[in-house]
């Protein structure tokens, strides 16, 4: 086999490989993108994600769970200031 041959033969063995590789990543984050997504439509007065966190690898599943418990600690907050400003009016 020439050289030609042989830059082209491992070329074209580079190139397959970087494409797996790329698929692999974006098929290992997708669990991340989907879960930033719901992050991102977060709005005020937003109890729950409602993400099934089983359903995530256990690394995302942490960090949506966690951002869960944020979101009840703002709404106990929440409903103190109400119940503050109840009284007080």
């Amino acid at each position: 086999m020439g050289l030609t041959a042989q830059i082209l033969v491992q070329g074209t063995q580079m190139a397959l490989t970087l494409a797996l590789a790329m698929h692999t990543v974006r098929a290992a984050m997708r669990p991340v993108v989907e879960a930033a997504q719901r992050v991102a439509l977060i709005k005020p007065g937003t109890q729950k994600l409602g993400i099934d966190h089983d359903q995530l690898p256990r690394e995302i599943s942490i960090l949506t769970r966690a951002i869960d418990d944020l979101l009840e600690r703002n709404k106990a907050l929440l409903e103190a200031q109400r119940r503050m400003l109840a009284h007080s009016a």
